[in-house]
C-alpha cells in the first residue's frame, strides 16, 4: 500500500499561510506576491473502476536513480515500481488495450506517455500489470520536484463490447 507522509504537506500549508498573511497585511500600493498553486498529493490510493473489479497495488519499491539514469542537468531522482493487480468478480471478461500514464510532481512538472497494453482479466480471475514512475530534479533545494502523483488510465472493452475506463491515482512519496 502507498503511504503518504503529511509532514511535507503541513510545512507547505504553513508556508502558504505565512505568505498569505504577509500579502494580506501589505498596503494597497505595495507589491503583491501570488504564491504558486500546487496540487496536493492524494492522501491514499484512489481508484475509479466498475464495481465488479477490485484494484490492489502490490510490491511497491522506491529507489534512488543512479547517475546513469539521470540526464543532464538532472542531479537527483527516484524510481518507483509496483504491480497493479486487477481482480474480476464479475461474469464478463475485460480486455485492457491501452494505458495512459502521467507523472505529476508537486512543483507542477508533468510527464505523460501512452503504451499499448494487450492484457486480459478473465471473469473470476486476477491479472497483475507492472508499472513504473520516475521523478527527477536539477534543483536539489526544491523537494516538491521529487514528490507527486502517478495517474494511470487503463482503457479497454469488456466481452460484450462496452468500453471500460479504469482510473488509478497513486501518490509518489
Amino acid at each position: 500500500m502507498w503511504k503518504v507522509s503529511t509532514g511535507l504537506l503541513r510545512r507547505t500549508v504553513f508556508a502558504g499561510m505565512a505568505v498569505g498573511i504577509a500579502v494580506s497585511t501589505m498596503p494597497f500600493g505595495g507589491c503583491a506576491y501570488t504564491p504558486r498553486q500546487e496540487s496536493p498529493v492524494p492522501p491514499r490510493l484512489e481508484v475509479q473502476a466498475p464495481a465488479y473489479l477490485s484494484i490492489a497495488i502490490q510490491g511497491v519499491t522506491k529507489q534512488p536513480m543512479t547517475e546513469r539514469e539521470l540526464t543532464p542537468p538532472q542531479k537527483a531522482g527516484f524510481h518507483w515500481e509496483c504491480e497493479v493487480v486487477f481482480q474480476n468478480a464479475g461474469t464478463v471478461g475485460i480486455r485492457l488495450e491501452m494505458l495512459r500514464m502521467t507523472v505529476r510532481s508537486l512543483s507542477g512538472t508533468t510527464s505523460s506517455r501512452v503504451q499499448s497494453l494487450p492484457s486480459r482479466v478473465e471473469p473470476g480471475g486476477s491479472t497483475p500489470i507492472s508499472v513504473q514512475a520516475f521523478l527527477s530534479t536539477s534543483d536539489l533545494g526544491n523537494p516538491a520536484d521529487l514528490v507527486g502523483t502517478h495517474e494511470l488510465v487503463f482503457l479497454g472493452t469488456d466481452d460484450q463490447g462496452r468500453p471500460i475506463r479504469i482510473d488509478v491515482q497513486v501518490p509518489l512519496e
